[in-house]
């Protein structure tokens, strides 16, 4: 049982001393330094700004290394396409490095220096991008399908939806105004009203929401604190089957602090969704554990008091009982990429393949690309996709032609075009950005993922769908612990200057599988060499039909996990019950490069 204890963590303690999260922001923003306080820097993630050390200006002896990310948050990746080039001409006037689309359908630049922050956040909210609530221990950015192959009235309608759900649980934002858009560095001094629905300390950790259809998980539904299936006929969604306690982040030093899909809670009714969520977050923060921060987040809470004991507390919060699950699953999942016709219209949307959600940058011709559609197409919208692509929605039949010339002419390579390998690659920012981060991972990308291709080519599996996330540290954020092989970034060998990576292996296609612990603590140049022998006998021993995942899922489970010596890690662990693969981490000390 996690324990209630008085003892709380210091972001706690700030949280409640911020004034509804001003805390010293304003001051701090009038002083010449760089930098905020390592405090305020916790605020600061609450109002979608996030403050890092450049690890190559720093090593380059910059004296003012520190630079700034911020992001938007467009509910389930909805931008206008005026919006998306608005965001490349500001990235060009304060030179930031992006756009870049997240893995959860946001944008966001970095390399932002603190003297600019007021004025580039009050561009993006003028440009109807705010940047607010985008992190900190809040609801964050809802996820939603993008385009569901479903009639056009019910992709509307779980739009709709899902704009109700995010619009429902931001904070107040009341110091984000005051502060960033009021064009003063003072802010209000009298009493200050507690946020309604966080309250003064806000949310143990971070919560996470996200829609689909069940044939289309592009969103992980089960990654999530709450997922949410809809359940619709023809005409219209009447409910959704919620899961709970889903969360991909975790600490390898902390048993309890390890990736879980979430677990089928409730049948919900459209009209009570939003109560529903409500019990459910207000739970979690009345309940969740603040003592520490590894333990902090809702997939912990139900693991600690069981899911039993959790749809209690809820239904008392609502006053009624909760329906049961109806035992609606994900069935299916599309990319989106290439030409789709909408569904239910005479229109058509593009899925167009970006690399790690890059679109700004050198060699990157997007902005070009995306001014002519605007100047010669009839499209008015983006979506941004949960795999950091990007989709044109609402092309006419007139307008093919015309954007088929222009992907052509800036030399934009179509999703038929890739190798499958590389149309499902993807990779979290890491070095030299991420303050999390522990090894490179987007930059050493394109070389593994050609090394691969070259080893399932010598397999005879050129042809083979395989997902592939590199990560530079253990935290999940791009959902690593669902892909086919995920190579996690684990510690550095500073004596060797030799990175170490985690290899994880046999995710469902679906997102409906965690992956599992293949080998820890494996040198960059030995990551191929040592999935070499799955890769053979999956290319000699799989059956008729079955994915990669499946196999080496298959495979690996009747296997030891075992370290590059070959001593068999431990599995055991003191929360879960059966441990979860991810507990058998090498207890290596962890440093960034």
């Amino acid at each position: 049982m996690i324990s209630h204890s008085t003892r709380r963590t210091a972001i706690e303690t700030l949280k409640c001393k911020s004034r509804s999260l001003r805390g010293d922001i304003a001051e701090e923003l009038e002083h010449p330094g760089p930098a905020f306080s390592r405090t305020t820097a916790q605020l600061l993630k609450f109002h979608g700004i996030f403050q890092y050390t450049h690890r190559d200006a720093r090593r380059r002896g910059d004296p003012d290394a520190v630079r700034f990310t911020l992001r938007c948050r467009p509910t389930g990746g909805r931008v206008r396409l005026e919006q998306l080039i608005g965001v490349f001409e500001l990235a060009d006037r304060f030179g930031l490095e992006g756009p870049r689309i997240t893995s959860r359908q946001g944008l966001q630049v970095a390399g932002a220096r603190k003297a600019d922050l007021r004025a580039i956040v009050a561009a993006l909210d003028e440009l109807g991008l705010p940047t607010f609530a985008s992190g900190g221990d809040v609801a964050g950015n809802v996820m939603c399908c993008a385009a569901p192959q479903r009639s056009a009235p019910l992709s509307e309608q779980l739009h709709w939806i899902a704009d109700q759900v995010a619009g429902s649980f931001l904070p107040d934002d009341g110091a984000f105004r005051e502060i960033w858009l009021n064009g003063s560095s003072r802010v209000a001094r009298g009493p200050i009203p507690i946020d309604p629905i966080y309250g003064p300390s806000y949310l143990p950790h971070k919560f996470k929401i996200a829609l689909a259809f069940p044939e289309d998980n592009c969103v992980d539904v089960l990654a999530q604190d709450v997922g949410l299936l809809a359940v619709a006929d023809s005409r219209q969604i009447f409910g959704f089957e919620m899961f709970v306690g889903g969360g991909l982040g975790m600490i390898p030093s902390v048993p309890s602090s390890h990736p879980a899909l979430a677990q089928p809670f409730a049948f919900v009714p459209d009209q009570q969704l939003l109560p529903v969520i409500f019990s459910v977050l207000s739970v979690f923060r009345d309940f969740g554990d603040r003592s520490r921060r590894s333990s902090g987040r809702l997939k912990q809470l139900i693991a600690s008091e069981g899911l039993d004991v959790f749809r209690q507390r809820v239904e008392r919060r609502l006053a009624a009982p909760l329906e049961p699950p109806r035992g609606v699953a994900v069935t299916g999942r599309c990319n989106h990429l290439g030409w789709h016709a909408a569904a239910g219209e005479p229109l058509w949307n593009l899925g167009i393949p970006i690399v790690n959600g890059q679109l700004g940058g050198p060699g990157r011709p997007y902005r070009g690309f995306l001014d002519e559609v605007l100047s010669r197409s009839d499209c008015r919208e983006v979506r941004l996709l949960p795999s950091q692509d990007l989709l044109l929605t609402g092309i006419g039949v007139r307008d093919r032609p015309v954007i088929r010339e222009l992907l052509q002419r800036h030399g934009i390579v179509p999703d038929s075009s890739l190798s499958p390998v590389r149309r499902s690659a993807k990779a979290c920012p890491a070095l030299p950005t991420c303050r999390s981060a522990i090894t490179e991972a987007e930059r050493i990308l394109p070389e593994i993922v050609a090394e691969l291709e070259s080893e399932l080519a010598r397999w005879g599996l050129r042809d083979q769908a395989c997902s592939i996330c590199v990560a530079g540290c253990p935290c999940g954020c791009t959902r690593s612990y669902l892909a086919d092989i995920a190579i996690v970034g684990r510690t550095v060998d500073s004596r060797r200057a030799t990175e170490k990576f985690a290899l994880f292996v046999g995710g469902d296609r679906l997102g409906r599988r965690l992956n599992q612990l293949y080998r820890d603590l494996v040198p960059r140049r030995e990551i191929i060499p040592t999935l070499r022998p799955l890769l053979r006998r999956f290319a000699r021993e799989r059956n008729p039909g079955e994915s990669l995942g499946d196999f080496l899922h298959r495979v690996v489970s009747t296997q030891p996990l075992q370290t590059k010596d070959s001593r068999p890690l431990r599995s055991d662990s003191p929360v879960a019950s059966p441990p979860p693969p991810h507990s058998a981490f090498s207890t290596a000390k962890e440093k960034p490069s």
